[in-house]
């Protein structure tokens, strides 16, 4: 579920046809993967309220209500109330007195957004001040906005302004709300087109209708009177505006003809308004003459889905009057033209005593609230499309499990690297942390300097890529979303180091939001540690099949280490266990790869090829590109990692990938990738037992070992893949922040 906060001043206890629209968004949006979060006022100064409407929110949506403070609540008479309200109010509060609300609003909002990590703010108006919150909270996080129009402003001919500065200063409110807000979504086509000329940007602007909410009208009673009903719903601004109507129906005088105002002086919950409708033969519909074409009232649409013919008292250039008469479902009439309404129900009182009274059964799917409220969802959900998460990374940029994640997600991400070796990569940033010096103080400077980049980046979330220093790092930097990779030593050899760094690396799996691994028996020490469980996911930095393939063509008498030079990776041992090899195989050749080279380590090993008579048994290869370390692969018959230590190398991956034979140390991640005799597996620094395999390796036929081969790269297609844990991650990130 992505979150969002839904900011209205009208919400339910309330009522109102004001209040229909947010409470069905609020209703429809997690079935579209929307989950809603509302801020509403906890004494609202309003009148109507129907309690029903709160049935129809779900259990799950949280509903924050803030109480603020309005001069009005000092008052039980409703004329001080009114006389506040209506004279004083528009005096002194911008753009109406609902603005009294707007600093609870914005400190609250503020304090949801960052704690819940909401990724979109709606507003909807009327009052206008709702958009003013939302203005204000897109300013002070960023987060994006849609500002949702269910009547105009600036231009609303209902609207009376003291003077011209008010009118003046609304216009400008408003043209700021419609520039900043990321969407703007209105009611209606002409509301829709009057904003399109306040922004030049104009796919941000849509039309979403008022509608009918179907389940509102799901086995309502049939019609039993025998009278000729006429019912109207919903509010009466000017009571003068409905005289030549009630002048028409007296000079009619039908005895068996009944009129019944819902909303007028007579207000029922909107459900029971609904079961009104059913009652009805005919519905009736007024409009103001001074409403404007933009006008598309939000109860024509319930009248719609009631299937009753509509009398609609309009001008002839309203929304609402063109839509009956494309729809032919009623008649149209001024409010002003008496003759005219007593011809409309005249009309009507024929075809009701002929029982001929009916209507165009016309497609209305399209103004059901749950179809609006997905097209709403679909909005929403092009946030996700457009905006790039903000990734950074710590680690070393010149390795190629970073290379390949750089290169992956930096298509779809903003991706940063802030990087312990000098490094570039096309198309993100870097940061170079500079020469490590002695180990404490390159630490904290280190940690200073990232804690600049990641203010001056302000990235959704912070990956150390491994546990120490880069994990830790990102822990002591404060910032959350932090995701952490260990690669297996790091949390394995725990106990090897020393209290500070101990204390450290718990801290950072347990303040990590995610952590992630390539083995299972890193999981089960993190969590000895502290981790909790449910906070380890199995990640490989996967093998791109595409470049490791199996093209050996015959057995080559080639041992190839992949494995840096260093004491870690037992290049000692090997080299020991060769000398035992090549004694009884003369076409015998180790490969060692010049990688990471320990200068010390490599005199060692050197002494030791010299010592053993190996000079011309041994070879160097140069270091080489990633995608290029399969040429190596497919040299090589027996490929060896015998380290002291491993979560899972990339390596031991790719040459399983290859199809090689391979002898690895017996590790716990080992476990994880046996099946039958696919591996060579050998005690660490066990000298003879190495021997033993390798030389066993070199003798296996090789008719026999292809199908075991075969097997091994399928394990790497079903598990380490590069793509599919990629996807898997990015998966992982959005989960995180909720995006």
């Amino acid at each position: 579920m992505k979150k969002m906060l839904i900011i209205s001043y009208f919400f339910p206890p309330l009522g109102g046809g004001g209040v229909i629209r947010v409470t069905k968004f609020t209703k429809y949006l997690p079935e579209f993967g929307w989950q809603p979060r509302i801020l509403t006022v906890q004494n609202p100064f309003y009148p109507f309220k129907d309690t029903e409407l709160l049935k129809e929110i779900p259990g799950e949506v949280k509903i924050s209500r803030i109480n603020y403070f309005e001069p009005a609540f000092w008052f039980k008479n409703r004329y001080w109330q009114s006389f506040l309200a209506y004279f004083l109010y528009p005096l002194f509060l911008i753009p109406d007195r609902q603005i009294l609300w707007f600093f609870p609003a914005l400190v609250n909002g503020y304090k949801i957004i960052k704690k819940e990590k909401i990724k979109v703010i709606f507003t909807s108006s009327a009052p206008a001040s709702d958009h003013l919150i939302g203005w204000a909270l897109k300013k002070f996080t960023g987060v994006k906005w849609v500002a949702d129009f269910r009547d105009e402003w600036s231009n609303n001919p209902l609207r009376r302004y003291p003077t011209f500065f008010y009118q003046w200063l609304n216009r400008f409110l408003e043209k700021q709300v419609i520039r900043t807000a990321d969407k703007v979504i209105s009611v209606s086509e002409p509301i829709t087109s009057y904003f399109q000329l306040l922004d030049q940007k104009k796919d941000k602007f849509f039309t979403i209708t008022n509608g009918y909410d179907s389940e509102d009208f799901k086995n309502l009673p049939q019609k039993k009177s025998k009278h000729f009903h006429i019912v109207y719903t919903g509010t009466i601004y000017n009571p003068e505006i409905i005289q030549p109507f009630g002048q028409a129906v007296k000079e009619l005088n039908f005895s068996d003809l009944k009129v019944t105002f819902i909303g007028y002086k007579k207000r029922l919950p909107h459900r029971e308004a609904v079961k009104m409708l059913a009652s009805a033969d005919i519905l009736l519909l007024i409009l103001d003459p001074v409403d404007r074409p933009a006008v598309l009232t939000g109860k024509l649409f319930e009248y719609l889905a009631a299937r009753k013919p509509i009398l609609a008292l309009a001008p002839e250039n309203s929304g609402a009057a063109k839509l009956i008469h494309k729809l032919k479902i009623g008649e149209v009439a001024l409010t002003s033209d008496k003759e005219k309404i007593k011809e409309k129900i005249i009309l009507f009182y024929k075809k009701f005593k002929r029982g001929t009274l009916t209507v165009p059964l016309v497609d209305i799917e399209k103004y059901d609230r749950k179809k609006l409220t997905e097209n709403l969802a679909n909005i929403l959900d092009n946030f996700s499309l457009q905006k790039k998460i903000k990734l950074c990374l710590i680690g070393n940029l010149a390795s190629p499990q970073n290379r390949e994640l750089v290169e992956y997600f930096k298509k779809d991400y903003d991706v940063s690297f802030i990087s312990t070796k000098k490094a570039t990569s096309n198309g993100i940033k870097t940061y170079d942390l500079g020469n490590p010096g002695l180990t404490a103080i390159y630490f904290w400077r280190s940690l200073r300097k990232i804690k600049k980049i990641i203010k001056m980046v302000k990235p959704d979330i912070v990956h150390g890529q491994d546990l120490v220093f880069a994990g830790i790092w990102g822990y002591l930097s404060g910032f959350r979303s932090l995701v952490v990779t260990s690669w297996g030593s790091d949390v394995l050899h725990y106990n090897n180091f020393i209290f500070v760094e101990k204390y450290l690396i718990r801290k950072t799996l347990q303040a990590a939001n995610l952590v992630i691994g390539t083995s299972l028996a890193v999981k089960n020490k993190a969590i000895k540690i502290g981790m909790a469980k449910n906070k380890f996911e199995l990640v490989h930095f996967g093998i791109d099949l595409n470049i490791f393939q199996n093209k050996q063509k015959k057995p080559s008498q080639i041992i190839f280490c992949p494995r840096a030079i260093a004491p870690l990776y037992n290049i000692d041992i090997l080299v020991k266990a060769f000398s035992k090899v090549a004694k009884k195989n003369s076409r015998a050749v180790l490969a060692l790869l010049l990688n990471n080279i320990d200068e010390n380590y490599l005199l060692e090993i050197e002494k030791l090829i010299i010592k053993f008579d190996l000079v011309d048994k041994v070879q160097f290869w140069p270091q080489t590109a990633n995608k290029n370390m399969v040429k190596y692969y497919n040299s090589a018959e027996v490929v060896v990692s015998i380290t002291s230590s491993d979560g899972c190398s990339a390596s031991f991956l790719e040459a399983m990938a290859c199809e090689n034979k391979i002898v690895v140390s017996d590790l716990p991640y080992i476990k994880e990738w046996l099946k039958g005799h696919n591996l060579w597996v050998v005690p660490v620094r066990d000298e003879a037992k190495t021997a033993q395999a390798i030389a066993s390796a070199l003798k296996f036929a090789e008719k026999k070992w292809r199908p075991i081969g075969r097997l091994n790269r399928q394990i790497i297609a079903e598990k380490a893949e590069i793509n599919s844990n990629f996807e898997k991650l990015d998966r992982l990130y959005r989960k995180i922040i909720n995006f």
